[in-house]
């Protein structure tokens, strides 16, 4: 008794605690550093009844006081026991023990010294009395080697009423600690009511479990894909890890190399865990990652001067993704350089232009006449619409084609009737007329003294500031998505959005981000709304961003054949920006996408989650 008492005075400074934080009790109260592993030694239930269970008393001429099988109430499976008892005397109560077949002889289980072992059941628990011996305790009985009992009722822990609720109970005990009894080498589980106890208890999912704290695990990352020759595949992260460290496995495709990454599968499950070509997790036990790399057809690159005033070294051939082509362009007869295009947008004004091949391409090089000056007419994403040579006082010509989706060409930001200089001509667009909300959290909107919210027509510009920028990691949207590394961030409003500046989160693996903020679905057209962001600081440079679109292709990637790939125009490390389908109907799968170069040159994707949008 006095032992009961001491371990029970041990228990009460913790049994507020452990009342109320039932579902965490197995996973943190014995690992100091390292979470656990749980291996189940025993389990019974009462699907078979009563077989394998030892209930006392066992009155059976009182109707209060039984034990019976409940179909109605229960945790998990077909059945629970339940249990109403009234004990007869202050020093009564009931246990519920596992036996073996023959239903005399106790269930024990061998121990050493230094073993830690869970007992835990689910219950609900109905006091008839108000009292405090009204409860369920689970706990242990302790054997010597000659089958004698050491001691009974160690280290319990005890529900009270659980107001009709199922609560989970746990006790656990680790063999040969500071203040336990020697000679142990057996142990049996028990159920039990408090002495003098008047209640009624359901019990359900009875498990014995051993634990062990892990501290280290391995992972294993391999390459896998039809037809792929490994050896022009990198990967990184595999090795050893602590338990509860995080670990970042990443994948890439040497420069020059066919392939491209799909997605990274769990080899023992076959499950997808992301499509990301950098994929960060929680390591819990050894585990095995598989790199699946797809091989891409060649592409095209068409390459030529958009006049006679020039030349370009390349011409139209056929390319490997990941390629990389040096283009130079020169001007004769005293004419000028003006840009390069790839894909109807100015990627470069310099006379060499290195392009590293990631599709289709058709690049032109862009001259200026001798004597004359460069009109270039651009929309407003920087698109080159047309690029003319002018003479001195004479007018350049607007081209056709003015077009932006979702907007209303209504001009163009300066005169051109009287060229007397190069030129840069911007059409001027009128937004959708649409507002939308932007709320911001730990931070401000910059412009508006302390505003943590706003009211914005489409495609404003928004700069948000964090309150704590010392300590800052990132901002998140209303999804929890991290959309910027930096304190200050700017962005064009494409929908109603929260943005929360999270500080102090030095676990965050600072990588690339792709994603879709919106979908804007008109008539005849579905647009999709994305942004790139690279972290400045990293080794990562970024190649191309854009979106991928598909009306057959749920999960569009890199390669597919029934996949519209529209790329951006800018390569800066953080953009944002919009591809639009126009004479489309039905409905289409988007998905922003980002290919960069690591600091040894190889390629590697990042994809967004997939979005859908319908055209009207």
């Amino acid at each position: 008794m006095k032992r009961i008492k001491k371990v029970f005075k041990r228990m009460l400074i913790v049994q507020c605690i452990i009342l109320q934080l039932f579902s965490f009790i197995s996973i943190n109260a014995f690992a100091d550093d390292f979470p656990i592993t749980k291996t189940v030694i025993y389990q019974l239930g009462f699907e078979n009844g009563f077989d394998n269970w030892f209930f006392t008393p066992n009155r059976s001429d009182d109707p209060i006081s039984k034990i019976s099988l409940d179909t109605a109430d229960k945790y998990s499976g077909e059945k629970s026991a339940k249990i109403e008892y009234k004990a007869l005397s202050t020093s009564e109560q009931f246990s519920l023990s596992p036996r073996k077949a023959d239903g005399k002889t106790n269930v024990m289980f061998d121990v050493q010294e230094g073993e830690t072992y869970e007992f835990s059941i689910r219950t609900k628990v109905i006091s008839n009395a108000g009292n405090s011996a009204d409860r369920v305790f689970v706990a242990y009985r302790l054997y010597d080697n000659a089958g004698t009992t050491v001691e009974w009722t160690y280290n319990y822990q005890i529900m009270n009423d659980t107001n009709g609720e199922w609560k989970f109970l746990s006790s656990t005990i680790t063999i040969g600690e500071p203040g336990m009894p020697g000679g142990i080498v057996k142990i049996q589980p028990v159920i039990a009511s408090g002495k003098g106890a008047h209640v009624t208890a359901w019990i359900d999912d009875v498990t014995l479990s051993k634990i062990e704290a892990k501290n280290e695990a391995t992972v294993t990352i391999e390459a896998a894909g039809d037809g792929i020759d490994t050896s022009k595949v990198e990967l990184k992260g595999g090795g050893n890890y602590n338990i509860g460290e995080k670990a970042t496995i990443k994948a890439s495709v040497k420069q020059g190399a066919n392939y491209v990454f799909e997605k990274w599968v769990d080899s023992n499950s076959g499950e997808t865990v992301s499509s990301d070509s950098i994929y960060t997790f929680i390591v819990d036990e050894n585990k095995t990652y598989r790199a699946i790399f797809k091989q891409l057809p060649k592409y095209t690159v068409e390459v030529a001067a958009n006049n006679s005033l020039g030349t370009v070294s390349q011409s139209t051939g056929t390319y490997d993704y990941g390629a990389t082509i040096t283009l130079n362009a020169t001007p004769n007869n005293g004419n000028t350089f003006v840009c390069w295009e790839n894909n109807g947008k100015i990627v470069s004004e310099n006379q060499t232009y290195v392009l590293t091949v990631t599709g289709n391409h058709n690049i032109k090089a862009y001259f200026s006449e001798a004597g004359k000056y460069k009109v270039i007419f651009k929309d407003v994403n920087g698109r080159v619409l047309k690029v003319e040579s002018v003479a001195a006082g004479q007018a350049a010509t607007a081209p056709a084609d003015t077009s932006k989706p979702g907007y209303e060409f209504i001009g163009w930001d300066k005169e051109f009737n009287n060229i007397t200089a190069d030129t840069v001509v911007t059409a001027v667009y009128k937004p959708p007329d649409m507002e939308y909300i932007v709320s911001v959290e730990n931070g401000v909107i910059q412009g508006i003294e302390n505003s943590k919210q706003k009211q914005c027509k489409f495609d404003t510009l928004v700069t948000v500031e964090a309150s704590d920028k010392n300590n800052f990691s990132y901002w998140k949207d209303s999804s929890c998505r991290i959309i910027s590394y930096d304190p200050i961030y700017s962005f064009y409003v494409s929908g109603d959005v929260t943005l929360t500046a999270v500080s102090n989160d030095n676990d965050v693996q600072r990588k690339p981000i792709a994603a879709i903020n919106s979908v804007i679905e008109g008539s005849g057209t579905v647009s999709f709304v994305a942004q790139c962001t690279v972290p400045s600081g990293t080794e990562y440079q970024i190649v191309e961003y854009g979106v991928l679109m598909s009306q057959t292709n749920s999960t569009p990637d890199l390669g597919a054949s029934d996949v519209i790939r529209g790329s951006a125009g800018s390569k800066t490390n953080t953009g944002q920006f919009m591809i639009t389908k126009t004479t489309a109907s039905g409905q289409w799968y988007g998905r922003a996408y980002v290919i960069c170069k690591d600091g040894s040159g190889n390629l590697f994707t990042i994809y967004s989650c997939v979005q859908s949008g319908t055209a009207r």
